[in-house]
């Protein structure tokens, strides 16, 4: 497999992660699903915008696919080093789409696992595959390559 094929499988891990903590949050309260949902759509666009769209590889090779092909629809942005801003861009929000969700997932210890083991598995195949050939030489994780 290419590490296109890993990206999108990376990407679907990640979204059964967050379709899992999604479930549980809505089934304690309807309001609170849509909170969570709300959440989940903006932290996507802010990581998008914050880190992908400033990628140099993102219109042709991104390893992720898709969210390459959706910063064409953000504002442009200058290529180059990224700084703390954006790296805040990208931590915050993966924080809280991961810790929200914590208090309705830790009761229901297979939903929780199943999160986890979600999670691991996207960040196992974007660090194994999906980083390895990638051309963005201004992304901290290109120790990886290779």
């Amino acid at each position: 497999m290419n590490r296109h094929v890993h990206g999108v499988i990376s990407l679907l891990f990640v979204a059964g992660a967050m379709a899992t903590a999604l479930v549980n949050v809505w089934q304690a309260s309807i309001f609170l699903g849509l909170a969570y949902l709300l959440l989940l759509a903006g932290s996507a666009g802010a990581i998008l915008f914050a880190y992908c769209a400033k990628c140099p590889c993102r219109l042709q090779g991104c390893g992720h696919v898709i969210p390459g092909w959706l910063t064409r629809f953000f504002p442009a942005r200058v290529q180059g080093p990224y700084g703390v801003m954006d790296y805040l861009g990208v931590i915050i929000p993966l924080v809280l789409l991961v810790a929200v969700p914590q208090p309705w997932l830790r009761p229901k210890l297979p939903a929780m696992i199943l999160f986890w083991m979600l999670m691991a598995a996207g960040s196992i195949e974007i660090l194994l595959y999906v980083c390895k050939g990638c051309d963005n030489d201004r992304c901290p994780m290109q120790l990886l390559r290779n």
